[in-house]
């Protein structure tokens, strides 16, 4: 099942999992089997920066296939990739959140839809940071790596009812969903999970 495949640890098996045809699979297996062992032998040397070369490495190769497969563009710029979004998914570490506030705060599309699933980033801050009224926090739990998990999420008075629908299809993409009025709740549900 290629959603089991998702959760790996190698950047890679995304890519691995899509590909048809017996050989190429194979061959692709030969180059992740040459990749663990390199970590490992680093590793084991108590020297990481291989294993992390190649990570990168493997993480450019995986983004240019996901955009000649969906034919779409990827950007690392926050603004370009945020500017003209219907819905925006703000999936960062938390202390990476200051550096999205810097490059988008105010320049979002006033119709857009921000959809956080940063742990521990409330609405106000997040409203505040970006400058922006239509915030969703949501925090889903691990197995929605594999569209088995469970997503708490709230919404704030500016979202419309449109575009709770879009966020609850997007979470639903997770496994099951459930709203809370109040965003207590949701840090409830994080704390538990």
């Amino acid at each position: 099942d290629r959603h089991q495949d998702l959760g790996g640890a190698e950047p890679s098996l995304f890519r691995q999992a899509e590909q048809p045809g017996g050989a190429e699979v194979a061959s692709q297996e030969a180059h992740h089997e040459r990749f663990r062992r390199l970590r490992r032998q680093a590793q084991k040397a108590g020297d990481d920066r291989p294993a992390r070369s190649l990570e990168e490495a493997e993480d450019v190769q995986a983004v240019k296939d996901l955009e000649a497969r969906f034919g779409i563009t990827t950007t690392n710029e926050n603004l370009a990739a945020s500017r003209h979004a219907d819905i925006v998914v703000l999936a960062v570490k938390p202390q990476m959140l200051r550096f999205v506030f810097r490059d988008v705060g105010g320049r979002l599309r006033k119709d857009a839809l921000v959809l956080s699933i940063i742990a521990g980033a409330r609405v106000e801050s997040i409203m505040q940071g970006l400058k922006h009224a239509s915030i969703v926090r949501s925090m889903p739990n691990t197995p929605a790596q594999v569209a088995e998990g469970m997503t708490v999420w709230t919404a704030n008075a500016a979202v419309t009812q449109a575009q709770r629908s879009q966020a609850e299809t997007i979470l639903r993409a997770f496994g099951k969903e459930l709203y809370v009025a109040d965003e207590v709740f949701l840090d409830m549900a994080t704390a538990i999970s």
